[in-house]
């Protein structure tokens, strides 16, 4: 593998959840990310790699060091290619190593995020697959989310082969949900629809005086 050249973004990796860059990084680390996807899709393993970044992904986020010490400069690029291969040699697949070890020669690792959230995408993109964040007031039962991913199948065109929920409590909401796919927002909360009605009657109210006014004008 090389560093990919000349960044593009594709349209449907950039609509996605992403860790804000700046515009020229978030390309790169698209292109990283479309690159190893490209790979792995060529030998059969896009899920397999894909596990293992959701994995590292875990770990980077437990642990905030290991990102500071990708990203730092300071620390020698030969310590953490030995680190890389101590901590996902005969883990991970080899192609998956050789694609860390480019990055780190290429001093990219700080981008290793924004990779693994674009591979991400692009795989669930490629795959069918559809994630969805739902916030609620409060955590939802197993009965909820099964009828939840079964009226989102039924209800998304063209249809998706899963549904992949990502469940967030919000107490703001007071009751019911709001279900974000991509850039649509289905929003039943107890707390639109209070404000729904607020405003009604603030329209209504406004509607009777201003007739009343009306009358006095006439009289």
């Amino acid at each position: 593998m090389t560093e990919p050249s000349n960044p593009s973004s594709s349209n449907s990796v950039a609509a996605a959840e992403r860790t804000v860059l700046e515009p020229g990084l978030q390309r790169l680390a698209e292109e990283y990310a479309t690159a190893l996807f490209t790979v792995a899709k060529q030998s059969h393993q896009t899920e397999e790699v894909l596990r293992a970044l959701e994995e590292l992904l875990v770990a980077l986020r437990r642990i905030p060091e290991l990102g500071l010490a990708f990203a730092d400069p300071a620390v020698n690029r030969d310590h953490r290619e030995r680190a890389i291969v101590r901590m996902l040699e005969h883990r991970v697949s080899p192609l998956l190593v050789d694609f860390m070890l480019l990055v780190n020669r290429n001093d990219r690792l700080h981008l290793l995020e924004p990779i693994i959230l674009a591979y991400r995408r692009y795989y669930e993109e490629q795959s069918q697959h559809v994630r969805v964040k739902v916030r609620s007031a409060v955590p939802l039962t197993a009965e909820q989310e099964a009828r939840l991913r079964q009226e989102l199948l039924d209800t998304l065109t063209p249809r998706p082969l899963e549904i992949i929920l990502e469940p967030q409590l919000d107490p703001t909401l007071l009751g019911g949900l709001i279900v974000q796919v991509g850039d649509r927002i289905y929003d039943s909360s107890v707390r639109t629809r209070l404000e729904s009605i607020r405003r009604k009657l603030l329209e209504r109210s406004s509607n009777e005086i201003q007739r009343q006014r009306n009358r006095v004008g006439a009289d």
